[in-house]
């Protein structure tokens, strides 16, 4: 299943300067996987002053896939999708200090580990090219409980 910037945007309650990711390149009920140069923008809002954009913010990039993920996984197009909260990240490990050096695609897989109405663990690893990869760890988000 490949889904577009439009499609995405749709399903993230984030402006558009920080949607982090470009495409979806693969969907199913326990994985997504997506690519993005986002990391390669010059003025991405999430850099630093000296313009650098360190590895930790992989940890948002992963939380925006399973943002996605979670809500094609509920497919009601016609709902705004559900809120989430990141929560926790643990077992955190990278290669490099920082994403802006990449001068490739960055592929974002996440792998849902277990999901119950509020909330949901996730394994993520961000690479490029289908290497070894760059970031891994698991996070956690929280679904607070809808407003009657």
């Amino acid at each position: 299943m490949l889904v577009g910037p439009q499609k995405i945007k749709s399903l993230l309650p984030h402006g558009p300067s920080m949607q982090l990711l470009d495409q979806v390149i693969r969907f199913g009920p326990e994985e997504l996987v997506a690519i993005t140069n986002q990391h390669r923008d010059v003025n991405h809002p999430l850099r630093r002053s000296c313009g650098m954009l360190p590895v930790s913010i992989g940890i948002e990039f992963a939380g925006q896939a399973s943002a996605i993920h979670g809500a094609l996984l509920e497919g009601d197009e016609s709902t705004k999708p559900r809120q989430g909260f990141l929560v926790m990240a643990r077992d955190v490990s990278w290669r490099i200090a920082r994403l802006d050096d990449l001068t490739t695609e960055l592929e974002i897989r996440v792998q849902l580990l277990s999901r119950n109405d509020q909330s949901a663990m996730y394994q993520f690893h961000l690479c490029t090219q289908s290497q070894s990869p760059l970031m891994a760890g698991r996070m956690a988000v929280y679904f607070p409980e809808e407003p009657r």
